[in-house]
């Protein structure tokens, strides 16, 4: 009597690629980030203004906490603001944060 065996090759889910991908380009962006805003750049008193920005065609990926988490705003000295805003017409706190921006300029 013969056996066969099968054999199949294991590769990860595409979940788990999309989530590598999403995590690899989460960490890009950190370290783009904390670059841009290295004293040597940018001065150490210049505010950060972050748009979150998604599509009304999609689900909002991240909140505004989320993404002050993600890129570790609460360790930076210096000012700043993170708002959610819609890509296609700018809808959110768009003025407020432009106010907010002058006014932390103005400050200087």
């Amino acid at each position: 009597s013969s056996s066969s065996t099968t054999t199949t090759a294991q590769t990860p889910s595409s979940s788990n690629v999309s989530l590598d991908t999403h995590a690899l380009h989460q960490k890009r962006c950190l370290d783009e980030l904390l670059q841009f805003m290295d004293g040597r750049w940018t001065s150490t008193s210049a505010p950060l203004l972050v748009w979150n920005c998604s599509s009304s065609a999609t689900a909002r990926k991240s909140s505004a906490i989320a993404t002050t988490d993600l890129l570790m705003l609460a360790g930076q000295k210096r000012s700043w603001r993170v708002d959610d805003v819609c890509v296609e017409n700018f809808a959110g706190p768009v003025t407020k944060s432009i106010s907010w921006l002058s006014s932390k300029l103005h400050q200087q």
